[in-house]
């Protein structure tokens, strides 16, 4: 589902997103709390999101953006196993998995798909999760309290 494709949906009231806002401590530039938040987002979709909505939609993509903020080498290196009920769908895992991502253009792009640093990377998702959480979430990302 490309990001137009979401703008037509706002977040019901059956399906609070409980793992927003983010916490005023959240560092995007460590893994360990992206580790959290991925959990976090795992345990909302699978708990509370039905798979039919566009909610689980972009929920499965914030999860993917969240993982692989944890886990910059997925698919090599180590990583966590996640619920098998969230399938590895949607752009930016797929283009993530097959060939990486130009950090530069936020483009697939298979001869830079290696970012510069651990820091360029988690930059990088940092900017592309926040894009995407706005898609339904018109409050702040972050709490201010």
């Amino acid at each position: 589902m490309s990001s137009s494709e979401y703008e037509h949906y706002s977040v019901s009231d059956d399906t609070p997103i409980s793992f927003l806002p983010l916490p005023p401590t959240i560092d995007h530039m460590d893994s360990d709390h992206w580790a959290e938040l991925s959990g976090t987002i795992q345990s909302w979709l699978v708990a509370f999101v039905d798979t039919m909505t566009p909610e689980w939609t972009w929920g499965r993509d914030a999860f993917w953006y969240a993982f692989v903020a944890a886990y910059p080498d997925f698919p090599n290196g180590k990583w966590v196993f996640w619920d098998p009920s969230i399938p590895l769908e949607g752009q930016f895992i797929e283009e993530w998995v097959g060939g990486g991502i130009n950090l530069a253009t936020g483009d697939a792009d298979e001869e830079l798909a290696t970012p510069s640093t651990h820091n360029d990377t988690l930059d990088f998702i940092w900017t592309e999760f926040s894009k995407h959480v706005a898609l339904f979430y018109p409050c702040p990302l972050v709490s201010t309290t």
